[in-house]
């Protein structure tokens, strides 16, 4: 028991989060259910944009900037419409074709995403680093694959 007290007390002096807080995020989170169907682009959307909104929620009771940056980021990217349905048909490709990228089609897609962004009018948004929403779309499709797994079973 005091073992997890410590823990506890980590984990508020690193992050700024105490239990209570940790409690609500997490209930948040289940809260947000299982992903929609891949296919309803506007669900998915909405399904990230609220997911985005609880780390949203968690970064700003933290100490650092970063994290605050990189959700408002997230943010911005769900918000652009030019972005979305380059990142969601990226998306769409890659989990129905069930494979992942080689370098080369990583450049393209990279200079695709700079093209859709560098053309908005929100400087936010061109800001973004094209490298960083590959990886989310990475870690995104392995959640995916997973859920899509563990349902099919």
């Amino acid at each position: 028991m005091f073992q997890l007290l410590k823990y506890l007390q980590a984990f508020k002096a690193a992050t700024g989060i105490t239990l209570r807080e940790l409690a609500g995020f997490v209930s948040g989170i289940f809260a947000l259910g299982a992903p929609p169907p891949l296919l309803d682009a506007a669900a998915v959307r909405e399904w990230l944009r609220n997911l985005v909104q609880i780390t949203k929620d968690i970064a700003a009771e933290t100490p650092t900037e970063l994290d605050d940056k990189a959700t408002a980021m997230l943010a911005g990217v769900l918000e652009n419409d030019a972005v979305w349905q380059v990142l969601y048909s990226t998306f769409i490709l890659i989990v129905d074709g069930d494979f992942l990228f080689d370098e080369k089609e990583e450049a393209e897609l990279s200079s695709r995403l700079a093209i859709a962004m560098a053309g908005q009018d929100d400087d936010k948004v061109q800001t973004i680093e094209p490298l960083v929403i590959i990886a989310i779309i990475r870690a995104l499709i392995e959640l995916f694959r997973q859920w899509r797994e563990r349902t099919a079973s």
